[in-house]
């Protein structure tokens, strides 16, 4: 073979992709580095993904029981604003009949 054609033979195996049967040691490493990461990540994501699902349940819990301690409330709330409004309404009443007694009508 010429010069030439060797020289030619080498540019084209450059130039076109090819496998090597070679393994370099720093890729296994950081292939098997970023595995472990990567289940690592896996397994505390699920203790993240417990732990806001028990938050959220925490969360729910309490916003019942304030809707009960407020609905409580406004209920008690309620019976005051009657007991106010009878008071009121026996005032006018009384206030109505003294007026209607000086007025000299019955």
């Amino acid at each position: 073979m010429s010069e030439s054609t060797v020289d030619e033979e080498r540019r084209v195996y450059e130039t076109q992709w090819h496998l090597d049967k070679r393994l370099n040691i720093g890729h296994i490493l950081m292939t098997l580095t970023i595995t472990v990461a990567m289940f690592n990540y896996a397994g505390n994501m699920d203790k993240r993904i417990q732990s806001n699902a028990d938050s959220i349940v925490h969360h729910k819990e309490m916003v019942n029981i304030k809707q009960d301690t407020y609905s409580k409330s406004l209920d008690k709330l309620d019976i005051k604003m009657d007991k106010l409004d009878e008071k009121i309404d026996r005032v006018l009443y009384s206030i109505d009949v003294t007026h209607s007694t000086q007025d000299g009508s019955p």
